[in-house]
């Protein structure tokens, strides 16, 4: 194999890595935005959950103290 035959082939294989790696880093940067968006959501629900949890301790304090 001579130099120009290597350097093709190289150049081959790196540009499929290349096009291997764009696709993991697409399939993986859209699972991070799909975790941040459960995340999000998690993080709203358990503030609403929070709220109703607190508003009711509240009431019930507030119903045995009169």
């Amino acid at each position: 194999m001579d130099i120009d035959e290597r350097i093709f082939d190289l150049t081959s294989r790196l540009d499929r890595h290349e096009a291997r790696c764009e696709e993991r880093d697409k399939t993986m940067f859209s699972r991070l935005d799909n975790l941040d968006k459960q995340f999000r959501d998690l993080h709203s629900l358990l503030t609403k959950f929070g709220i109703i949890v607190i508003t009711g301790m509240a009431g019930l304090i507030i119903s045995l103290m009169m």
